[in-house]
């Protein structure tokens, strides 16, 4: 009888396992922590991808207007060298619209790399490596 009641506690508990509502109590407290680590990873990891992704959008929004305003100074030195016949003010702020341009080129450029290189790494981190831990 003793034998039977012991099966029966250790199907119920097998049961309840499964079914999510009590914590698995034959797992060894190692593989539990492990467990718990990639859990805690994987959340981590997710969050600092979210993160990554509102910064790429808000980046992104900063270089278009930092590329307007680059075009700004190109229009303002045609008008100065053609209207107002200050070339040197003109080339001037040709030189500034130059280097406005090339920055914001190169921050596309770290913002895709950035999203390429880490971003798409880490996404497929927790969609892959951590999900099949």
């Amino acid at each position: 009888m003793k034998k039977i009641g012991k099966i029966y506690g250790e199907a119920k508990i097998n049961v309840r396992e499964m079914m999510g509502s009590r914590e698995n109590t034959t797992e060894p407290p190692s593989i539990k922590r492990q467990t718990q680590a990639i859990e805690d990873s994987r959340v981590h990891i997710k969050d600092i991808y979210k993160r990554m992704l509102k910064q790429g959008k808000l980046a992104q929004a900063l270089i278009d207007e930092n590329v307007g305003i680059g075009g700004a100074f190109g229009e303002y030195q045609t008008q100065l060298a053609v209207d107002y016949d200050f070339p040197s003010l003109g080339e001037l702020l040709g030189h500034i619209m130059e280097f406005q341009t090339k920055a914001e080129e190169y921050n596309t450029r770290l913002q895709n790399n950035i999203q390429q290189q880490v971003a798409n790494q880490l996404k497929e981190l927790v969609k892959g490596e951590i999900r099949n831990a």
